[in-house]
């Protein structure tokens, strides 16, 4: 049994760090953060910062830093499924959990909606035509890469890419990008592409910007998938936590 990705986005969006690192440590405020001596290195000034805003801690002794779940790795020695058991029993969260079928399921759509994407951002710097759009519309090189974002071309590049590189027609068609086996394009053709993230960082599925003023719709997103639930992914969230 794993614990369910749906799980660990609650405790990473719900679970503030400031309500489980006062579970064990007494925090002085300090302004909008807090302190205390760190307790990962000896230390008589308080050097351990912790930013509800933020939602993150800081020894500015040690180095050390993270979320509330690798403070609780850390701080009682267990593992990321340990320590999210833990915060969830302590902050009230029922955790949900799927077989290990499902689980090594999940597993091969994230890889391959990551291989997609990669094909999508190769499309990109090959395209005069979509880089042209990008930049007349002042998004940074900076932007794009932090992003991740795409193209996909109007042609048939993409689907002799898969072909080429054996992947499963079908599998594309359970996660959204192409509409049934038979397809000759991806469902995201003459779009500029954003890769859709959860909160661990893993791509769920794409949005796309038509570049062809007239072409319809305009904007276009992944169908609900076993791994993309609408309800549950805001775009862009996982990128502003840096």
């Amino acid at each position: 049994m794993a614990i369910a990705p749906e799980s660990i986005d609650e405790i990473k969006s719900q679970v503030n760090v400031y309500d489980v690192i006062s579970q064990y440590l007494p925090l002085e405020k300090v302004g909008s953060s807090y302190r205390a001596l760190c307790p990962f290195h000896p230390e008589k000034t308080p050097s351990f910062y912790v930013s509800p805003q933020k939602n993150i801690w800081k020894c500015f002794g040690c180095g050390k830093s993270g979320s509330a779940i690798t403070f609780v790795m850390e701080y009682e020695g267990l593992s990321f499924s340990e320590a999210l058991i833990k915060i969830a029993e302590k902050q009230g969260i029922k955790l949900k959990f799927i077989g290990k079928d499902k689980f090594q399921e999940n597993k091969k759509y994230y890889q391959l909606l990551e291989l997609v994407s990669k094909f999508y951002q190769q499309q990109l710097r090959t395209s005069p035509k979509a880089r042209k759009y990008l930049s007349e519309r002042n998004i940074l090189p900076s932007t794009i890469d932090k992003f991740n974002i795409g193209y996909s071309p109007e042609d048939d590049s993409f689907i002799k890419w898969i072909e080429k590189n054996n992947i499963n027609k079908e599998d594309l068609v359970k996660i959204g990008v192409i509409s049934s086996v038979e397809s000759k394009k991806d469902k995201f053709s003459g779009r500029i592409i954003f890769p859709i993230k959860n909160l661990q960082g893993k791509i769920v599925g794409f949005g796309g910007r038509s570049i062809e003023p007239h072409k319809s719709p305009k904007y276009l997103n992944s169908p609900e998938t076993q791994i993309y639930k609408k309800s549950e992914i805001l775009y862009g969230l996982y990128e502003s936590k840096d």
